[in-house]
């Protein structure tokens, strides 16, 4: 999960919009994408401090 929102924040200058990212991570949109999507052994605890760019 932290690896899927690292390859997203990469993005953000080109294809994501910003707001979007925080509200994303901000209200754990991305703990419903991740259940919905990922194995279980791809879902880890989110370290916020280590999103590039990302000042929670």
């Amino acid at each position: 999960m932290s690896e899927l929102l690292r390859r997203i924040e990469r993005l953000e200058d080109q294809h994501i919009d910003p707001d979007i990212f925080e509200v994303f991570i901000r209200e754990r949109v991305c703990l419903d994408y991740a259940e919905a999507f990922l194995d279980p052994e791809q879902i880890d605890e989110i370290d916020e401090s280590l999103i590039p760019g990302y000042a929670g």
